[in-house]
């Protein structure tokens, strides 16, 4: 831009310029689609960016979104050789992508390239305005296995370092209680020689756990592994399971 601004040639002419395909990019923002888009600002506890698309970044685990620029803080870009396959592989790499510690507009990204509408290449600039409040009230993960993640997380990360109990260890049932998004959650956890026993009022779920790092975990819901990604800020837990 500088050297044409300056008279220099551009180095290439119309002609030279093919399609190849096709391109699709989101903005990933600091704010709350569920609350009128509002900016949000805060410390990020962990930041993992997909290495599958294109990606303009400048943040890391640790790094502090202030209140005072535009509340974007990532470009993802995905190509292919045609616009479904191009959306389909963003909606994969925004649910690798990981921000958590800080409200982002991650989710509402992926749920919109999700959407019929604009599956179907039918989106105008109306799309946010028709489908946005409907987009943002999505919850895509069952509540009741991410309550019963959630207790299992808070017992194995309370100490210095994640840890996993004994496969012998037994322990009879002790509540829990927590804040979920807001709202109260009571339930009783116990560690079983199969696993964790989370019981709730809705239902009880067992949870083998295989691993436990310092952001990540894998586990069993039946026969299926799992992966769950997570952060922990003094008694604040974030974590991130089926994207």
């Amino acid at each position: 831009q500088l050297r044409v601004a300056a008279g220099e040639p551009l180095g290439l002419t119309q002609d030279d310029v093919r399609f190849d395909g096709h391109a699709i990019e989101v903005r990933l923002c600091a704010e709350d689609p569920r609350h009128g888009f509002t900016p949000q600002s805060g410390e990020v506890a962990l930041w993992r960016m997909p290495s599958s698309v294109r990606v303009e970044d400048a943040l890391e685990t640790g790094a502090t979104v202030p209140p005072f620029y535009d509340s974007m803080v990532a470009k993802l870009i995905s190509h292919a050789p045609t616009r479904d396959a191009a959306r389909r592989k963003l909606v994969e790499a925004l649910d690798a992508t990981i921000a958590l510690g800080v409200p982002t507009n991650r989710a509402f990204l992926r749920d919109a390239l999700r959407h019929e509408t604009f599956a179907a290449g039918a989106a105008t600039t109306a799309f946010v305005g028709d489908h946005g409040d409907a987009i943002a009230a999505v919850v895509g993960a069952d509540q009741a296995t991410v309550r019963a993640i959630t207790a299992a997380l808070l017992r194995l990360t309370q100490g210095t370092r994640p840890a996993l109990p004994s496969r012998l260890a037994t322990s009879f049932a002790t509540p829990v209680r927590f804040d979920l998004d807001g709202a109260a959650v009571d339930c009783r956890l116990a560690f079983q020689r199969d696993g964790i026993a989370v019981s709730a009022p809705e239902g009880d779920t067992l949870i083998a756990v295989d691993a436990i790092a310092t952001n990540d975990a894998s586990f069993r819901l039946g026969a299926v592994t799992e992966r769950v990604a997570y952060a922990r800020r003094g008694d604040t837990l974030f974590l991130q399971w089926r994207g």
